[in-house]
């Protein structure tokens, strides 16, 4: 009796830790999005999740229309990309001779700015986003596994290891050079401007995939994101805005850390995980990052 009352509760623990997978990987494009245009600009992107909102729009739109799943998600993220870039071109860089607290400020603006143009380009009423591998599960060992838990999953893990490639390519090491030393990356002719471009039309299309991965089975609306940055933001901290492995990994932890304090403590707690863990790990952190301020001088 007692074996099965275990194999029962453990098949449940390891059913909240596969549902929660799914949303870490959420949360974990966007804060690898918002750490890609960290490297780029050093400013944060308060609007990061809901960048993505236009092309996951436009995809929902091509599929409504008869398009082909796939080939519609593909146009959304291409868009998404596309958004990302021009909202760099004309809204942040031309701030970035003024530092880095107007363009800042922009970025929130920004996050009302883009809900609105969704909303009056695309209406205010949610749309069904299908997806493209169905509704269907995969069974195993007593355990439920929809297909798009699974698919999502893996696309988190396989563009994680993509970006960890990227950084390595020329553009990828001039990201670095850029977010690690402005002034001498300039001195060795990496064009600043071309690589936050770059940067913010990437984040742009992660944050578009995030969000369609996010609503697929479910409906699209013009509030989808708002549930998202929060947590993104926090899985960007525990990767120290920097560290695609640390938001990576700060991303899953943080959804599966939401669904088993649900199933322990309450549905009610979840919320409440992610403000938990960044203040712990600023309370660990703090003592390392007073070391590395350096006095200033009189």
């Amino acid at each position: 009796m007692r074996d099965r009352r275990g194999n029962s509760r453990g098949k449940r623990v390891f059913q909240q830790i596969l549902s929660g997978l799914e949303a870490g990987s959420w949360y974990a494009l966007l804060a690898i999005a918002i750490v890609i245009v960290m490297k780029a600009t050093d400013v944060p992107n308060f609007a990061q999740a809901q960048i993505g909102m236009p092309g996951a729009f436009i995809a929902v739109n091509l599929i409504g229309q008869g398009w082909p799943s796939l080939l519609a998600m593909l146009v959304g993220i291409a868009c998404g990309f596309v958004v990302g870039a021009v909202i760099e071109r004309i809204a942040i860089r031309p701030l970035s001779a003024l530092g880095h607290f107007p363009m800042l400020v922009m970025t929130i603006g920004l996050t009302y700015a883009l809900v609105s143009i969704v909303t009056i380009v695309f209406g205010s009423e949610p749309r069904l986003f299908p997806a493209p591998w169905g509704t269907g599960a995969f069974e195993f060992w007593g355990l439920y596994l929809p297909y798009a838990q699974l698919v999502t999953i893996g696309v988190g893990v396989v563009l994680a290891f993509v970006l960890a490639l990227f950084f390595r390519t020329t553009w990828g090491v001039r990201m670095r050079a850029i977010s690690e030393n402005p002034g001498v990356s300039r001195l060795l002719g990496i064009n600043s401007g071309r690589v936050s471009n770059l940067a913010w039309g990437l984040g742009a299309a992660i944050s578009t995939l995030a969000m369609m991965l996010h609503t697929q089975g479910t409906v699209l609306a013009d509030s989808s994101a708002d549930p998202l940055i929060l947590k993104a933001f926090v899985a960007a901290v525990l990767g120290s805005f920097t560290s695609l492995t640390g938001a990576f990994i700060g991303g899953l932890s943080i959804g599966v850390l939401e669904n088993l304090t649900g199933m322990y403590i309450g549905t009610g707690w979840k919320e409440a995980v992610a403000l938990v863990i960044v203040v712990v790990y600023l309370f660990v952190r703090m003592p390392y990052l007073v070391k590395k301020i350096k006095p200033r001088e009189v």
